[in-house]
């Protein structure tokens, strides 16, 4: 035996995988993978080994431990992640969906032990095994498809203001059928209007949408539905919460009182209720509306004036904006 290593591997890492290119009918194409920190850890060879050329170029530093070749493509596992690249010329990208807010699917940090390509029920899968977390699986054939996503998805208004709802819906894998927008569920507000109800899902960063709501005091947990008119009828949900709270003010008690000039009066108490789920703050400021003069007849008698007027109260409650802040 022949070592056809020696050149590309001075510090002697563990070769952990090598990988033919089955578009090469001769054979002589393959792919190695080196394992180790500080060196180059992807090779290909045009020539059996003969010589070999660095394709480790973007691929982060850290050991590669098996790679495979399909369709043009060759997926490394490493220490970080898989990773896939043309085999005509390497720029390597992280297998998975896009890095987004919600988004999952990316593996879990752990050395990837092994990959092997399954073609199953008109699905090309490649699996990979981890060290400690499992196997895992990725649809090498995606169907076109779409997400949606809601920015706000938790909003808290006043009885008598309405909430906007901002929202996307994003192509994945050329997606290009329109799409009803709806609202579903046990409990929907009173008035719950998608703008534009029918649309078409966009490339990132997706076609934005609008959800216009209006209830009575109360909680309202849905979804906005989403229904494709592709020939699978795909059918997605994003889950979104409405608050509509209030308070309610009770009569004074006692109603009424008589306070001699120069005094206070007794206590006059008033009941602030919540309504719905509300959780913010209510002030009273109190203001006696009383004449600046006495009257022209009692103007020689101001040791025995009264005012007899209403004490005036306004209450001021905190703008929703507040109020979700302070859920």
């Amino acid at each position: 035996m022949t070592d056809v290593t020696s050149t590309i591997n001075p510090n002697q890492y563990p070769v952990s995988g090598i990988a033919l290119d089955p578009a090469d009918t001769s054979g002589q194409t393959a792919f190695l993978t080196v394992m180790g920190f500080h060196a180059s850890h992807v090779f290909k060879t045009t020539n059996a080994g003969a010589t070999w050329a660095d394709f480790t170029t973007n691929l982060p530093d850290a050991p590669a431990d098996a790679v495979i070749v399909d369709a043009g493509t060759v997926f490394v596992g490493t220490d970080v992640g898989v990773f896939w690249s043309s085999t005509a010329n390497p720029s390597w990208t992280e297998l998975g969906p896009s890095a987004a807010f919600g988004a999952t699917g990316f593996l879990p940090n752990v050395p990837v032990t092994a990959l092997r390509i399954f073609n199953s029920g008109g699905k090309k899968l490649l699996r990979a095994s981890t060290y400690g977390r499992g196997i895992w699986e990725y649809d090498l054939i995606a169907a076109p498809d779409y997400q949606v996503r809601v920015s706000n998805p938790t909003l808290t208004i006043f009885p008598t203001q309405s909430a906007t709802f901002n929202g996307t819906l994003t192509a994945l894998n050329g997606y290009s059928s329109q799409v009803t927008l709806s609202c579903a569920g046990t409990i929907v507000p009173a008035t719950c209007i998608p703008n534009p109800s029918l649309t078409t899902p966009a490339p990132t960063p997706g076609q934005a949408f609008t959800v216009t709501t209006v209830g009575l005091v109360g909680d309202y947990p849905f979804t906005f539905q989403a229904a494709g008119s592709d020939p699978s009828s795909l059918a997605h949900d994003a889950a979104v919460t409405l608050h509509v709270v209030d308070f309610a003010l009770s009569a004074p008690s006692p109603a009424a009182g008589s306070v001699p000039q120069a005094s206070h009066s007794s206590v006059i108490t008033l009941q602030v209720t919540p309504l719905g789920s509300f959780s913010g703050t209510v002030t009273s400021p109190v203001r006696q509306a009383c004449p600046a003069e006495p009257p022209a007849a009692s103007r020689h008698h101001r040791s025995c004036l009264t005012c007899r007027q209403p004490l005036c109260l306004r209450l001021r409650r905190w703008p929703a904006r507040h109020l979700a802040q302070r859920r």
